[in-house]
């Protein structure tokens, strides 16, 4: 299993550690997350070798565009594209794409603006065979709409309750991709 992204992949290697030792390392789970990345960065490591080598990776799973400074249609367009390098590079593996999170305290900031907008068409790029769409941002979220603080201390990256959150919601779609 492979976890690709920004910064919220990466730091399941620190804030998120103990979630991932707890639930994710069992499935022999790689984190090729890095900080900062926008979709079109996430794009150019997998164009230029990250997937390159056997086709032997059964779940990847993809989390990118809240870096994002383009236009909506742009991120969508990165990860279409992405999706397509996967499928080419790596034909075996199910792809669980993930909605941007949410990001801001409020409801209706610029950030969340954003994923509601990028969000529904990500979730149109699924097939139900090769790429499914998962979006998880509702854990993170009080009754009222806000990011629940004690979840994301700077309503972007999940804290280590956090990322509790974050991986018991990916566990039953991992489960399922795996077939256990």
């Amino acid at each position: 299993m492979l976890f690709l992204g920004d910064s919220i992949t990466y730091q399941w290697a620190s804030s998120g550690l103990p979630a991932w030792r707890r639930a994710i390392a069992p499935f022999t789970a790689l984190n090729a997350g890095f900080g900062g990345d926008h979709s079109a960065h996430v794009l150019w490591h997998l164009q230029n070798g990250l997937l390159d080598g056997p086709p032997d990776i059964k779940v990847i799973v993809l989390l990118a565009g809240t870096n994002d400074n383009c236009a909506p249609a742009q991120t969508v367009a990165n990860i279409a594209a992405a999706l397509d390098e996967i499928r080419r590079r790596q034909p075996l593996a199910k792809t669980l794409l993930l909605g941007v999170l949410p990001r801001g305290e409020k409801p209706r900031t610029f950030f969340r603006n954003r994923a509601a907008k990028v969000n529904p068409s990500l979730a149109r790029l699924a097939d139900g065979r090769r790429v499914f769409y998962k979006d998880i941002g509702a854990v993170f979220l009080a009754p009222n709409g806000n990011v629940r603080r004690e979840l994301m201390a700077d309503f972007v990256h999940p804290t280590a309750a956090g990322y509790e959150v974050f991986a018991d919601a990916l566990l039953p779609e991992l489960r399922r991709l795996l077939g256990r």
